[in-house]
């Protein structure tokens, strides 16, 4: 058996190969390419099996695509496990010594396996990470225009989102020298509301035509692009083995603190998908209005 680190970048591939007992069989640089590392690892030779490993980053998501391409058995690592682990073993950081590091990991089996999600996954997490950028850039953008009207305008007060288009127009028909920058961000704006209606149709489509997802809408409070990103994440479930697991792998348990006879338990862990964790809480949120709602009739 051979144990192959990679350790990628964009233009190159560092590799590297240990045997059994831990002896480097070849270490070298090879282009990051299709054909490039099909050849490196047919030349290692047929007769010994070859298990390969790299860390789990987005730069690493073609190169695993490649080796699953090529029928090449692959693990990710976790990332900052395995950084910690090489920082304890080589002096001086380079793209070698990585490689070298992530070998003898996948020798000694001293990594943390990472979840390779599958096309489906990454595909609706695609379509969900590009509609959160456009309300992030929506968000800036509105706080720009916000605050040229309320450096420009005589108006005092609060602008809310409903009074901010009337306002931006009355602050450019009052500022002639302001204008073009004022209408500028309208412009802006108004191609972001047309791009974000156009995903939200998008998404609404796919849940939709998703049996999971409209299992999931049942709850109260779960939307499609709730729904959507709890799939994206979780992708499969069987890789829990309960539950509890789930809620741990959101960063929703408390952090625990025990020594000894002292037991603290914090606040939650905060770890994982970030964007889902907020969408539960906005569910939960809508679904405790709803249930306020019900009970005032």
């Amino acid at each position: 058996m051979l144990y192959v680190g990679i350790d990628a970048s964009l233009k190159t591939l560092a590799m590297c190969a240990v045997s059994e007992n831990g002896t480097v069989v070849e270490e070298t640089t090879i282009a990051n390419g299709r054909a490039p590392l099909d050849s490196w690892l047919t030349a290692l030779g047929d007769d010994e099996e070859v298990l390969v490993g790299l860390e789990a980053c987005d730069i690493s998501v073609p190169v695993a695509d490649k080796l699953e391409a090529l029928g090449q058995p692959f693990v990710l690592m976790e990332t900052h496990h395995a950084a910690a682990m090489i920082r304890g073993q080589e002096r001086h950081k380079n793209d070698p010594n990585d490689a070298r590091g992530l070998a003898e990991l996948l020798r000694l089996g001293a990594f943390k396996e990472v979840w390779r999600k599958s096309a489906s996954a990454r595909t609706l997490q695609s379509l969900l990470s590009t509609r959160d950028a456009l309300m992030e850039t929506r968000k800036s953008l509105r706080n720009s225009l916000r605050a040229l009207v309320r450096l420009w305008s005589a108006k005092e007060g609060r602008i809310t989102a409903g009074k901010l288009i009337a306002s931006a127009i009355g602050c450019a028909n009052e500022q002639r020298a302001i204008a073009p920058a004022v209408h500028s961000l309208m412009r802006m704006l108004e191609e972001l509301d047309v791009e974000v209606l156009a995903l939200d149709q998008e998404i609404e489509r796919v849940a939709s035509d998703h049996d999971i997802a409209q299992r999931l809408m049942t709850v109260p409070g779960v939307g499609p692009l709730t729904a959507l990103a709890f799939i994206a994440a979780i992708d499969e479930p069987k890789r829990f083995r309960s539950s509890r697991e789930v809620g741990a792998y959101l960063g929703l348990v408390p952090r625990l603190h025990q020594s000894g006879e002292v037991t603290r338990r914090g606040r939650i862990t905060k770890s994982g998908n970030r964007f889902l964790r907020k969408l539960l809480d906005l569910s939960s949120s809508r679904r405790s209005i709803m249930e306020v709602a019900r009970k005032a009739r």
